[in-house]
Protein backbone atom coordinates (compact mmCIF):
# COMPACT_ATOMS: atom_id res chain seq x y z
CA UNK A 1 0.00 0.00 0.00
CA UNK A 2 2.80 2.26 0.68
CA UNK A 3 4.31 1.91 -2.39
CA UNK A 4 1.20 2.85 -4.72
CA UNK A 5 0.97 5.70 -2.39
CA UNK A 6 4.46 6.68 -3.08
CA UNK A 7 3.65 6.50 -6.57
CA UNK A 8 0.86 8.56 -6.55
CA UNK A 9 2.66 10.92 -4.64
CA UNK A 10 5.54 10.97 -6.93
CA UNK A 11 2.65 11.72 -9.95
CA UNK A 12 3.01 8.30 -11.90
CA UNK A 13 -0.52 7.83 -12.27
CA UNK A 14 -0.04 6.28 -15.37
CA UNK A 15 2.47 3.63 -13.41
CA UNK A 16 0.53 2.40 -10.53
CA UNK A 17 -3.11 2.41 -12.26
CA UNK A 18 -2.66 -1.42 -14.06
CA UNK A 19 -1.67 -2.36 -10.49
CA UNK A 20 -4.25 -0.75 -8.24
CA UNK A 21 -6.50 -1.85 -10.43
CA UNK A 22 -5.57 -5.62 -9.95
CA UNK A 23 -5.42 -5.08 -6.06
CA UNK A 24 -9.42 -3.97 -5.88
CA UNK A 25 -9.62 -7.54 -6.73
CA UNK A 26 -7.08 -9.21 -3.84
CA UNK A 27 -6.88 -9.35 -0.30
CA UNK A 28 -9.57 -8.59 2.01
CA UNK A 29 -12.48 -6.03 1.65
CA UNK A 30 -10.52 -3.42 3.91
CA UNK A 31 -7.32 -3.58 1.26
CA UNK A 32 -9.60 -3.41 -1.39
CA UNK A 33 -11.53 -0.81 -0.24
CA UNK A 34 -7.98 1.57 0.18
CA UNK A 35 -6.86 0.58 -3.08
CA UNK A 36 -10.21 2.05 -4.64
CA UNK A 37 -9.64 4.95 -2.65
CA UNK A 38 -6.06 5.42 -4.24
CA UNK A 39 -7.26 4.27 -6.94
CA UNK A 40 -10.44 7.17 -7.79
CA UNK A 41 -7.98 10.22 -7.73
CA UNK A 42 -5.37 8.37 -10.31
CA UNK A 43 -7.80 7.73 -13.25
CA UNK A 44 -9.17 11.19 -12.62
CA UNK A 45 -5.96 12.88 -13.04
CA UNK A 46 -4.97 10.88 -16.25
CA UNK A 47 -8.47 11.81 -17.60
CA UNK A 48 -11.11 9.13 -16.57
CA UNK A 49 -13.06 10.58 -15.18
CA UNK A 50 -16.12 8.43 -15.74
CA UNK A 51 -14.08 5.71 -14.49
CA UNK A 52 -13.29 7.04 -11.31
CA UNK A 53 -17.00 8.29 -11.04
CA UNK A 54 -17.89 4.76 -11.25
CA UNK A 55 -15.46 2.91 -9.13
CA UNK A 56 -16.22 5.81 -6.57
CA UNK A 57 -20.27 5.31 -6.48
CA UNK A 58 -19.39 1.17 -6.65
CA UNK A 59 -17.28 1.30 -3.51
CA UNK A 60 -19.99 3.86 -2.10
CA UNK A 61 -22.28 0.84 -2.44
CA UNK A 62 -20.41 -1.54 -0.60
CA UNK A 63 -20.22 0.67 2.18
CA UNK A 64 -23.62 1.22 2.32
CA UNK A 65 -24.93 -1.90 4.33
CA UNK A 66 -22.38 -1.13 6.83
CA UNK A 67 -23.79 2.08 7.91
Amino acid sequence: MARFEYQIHLGEFTAVIPELEAATNEGDAAYRLNCACLLVPALAAVGRELDAIALANASRRTLQPLA
